[in-house]
């Protein structure tokens, strides 16, 4: 498979990681993703609120042009998005309506796939303490925690 900031991830018939670009059907559907106060705490800490469309394009202009920001499309529907930061950090919001159905798994997987054929040889993520979900997955992906304190977890993976 090849990869590069213009190519499309296939993963399976039904879910595909896009290079980023801003259609009017992604960005309603992450807008109302975004308004969901559970996920946003579990993926940024935020104990606030949800985020805004400001927010929201802010966080997005940020991973664009700070490293690689792939949409999820989940059947032909976008779900989430994953990103890796050029300091090695991966990043990954699926929508509520289609979290427990593998697709952090599978997206994450393809990811790493990615960064190791762009020469990136360790990628890590932080997880906050009460994240038990991503805490999982990050175990079966088989990330390894780097170091903890009271609030967050930093997990690696090397890749080979």
């Amino acid at each position: 498979m090849i990869y590069n900031k213009f190519r499309t991830i296939l993963i399976d018939d039904k879910l595909k990681l896009i290079p980023f670009y801003l259609s009017k059907d992604y960005k309603s559907t992450m807008l109302k993703s975004y308004q969901d106060d559970f996920g946003v705490r579990m993926m940024d800490g935020r104990s606030e609120s949800h985020y805004d469309y400001k927010t929201m394009m802010n966080m997005y202009n940020y991973l664009n042009n700070n490293g690689y920001l792939f949409m999820i499309y989940y059947d032909n529907s976008p779900v989430g998005d994953i990103s890796i930061i050029k300091n090695s950090e991966i990043a990954i919001f699926i929508d509520a309506n289609y979290r427990r159905k593998y697709i952090a798994k599978r997206a994450s997987k393809a990811i790493f796939d990615f960064a190791k054929s762009i020469g990136i040889k360790e990628l890590f993520t932080t997880v906050y303490s009460f994240n038990k979900s991503s805490f999982k997955l990050c175990r079966s992906l088989g990330m390894k925690i780097k170091s903890k304190s009271k609030d967050e977890y930093i997990f690696i993976k090397k890749l080979n």
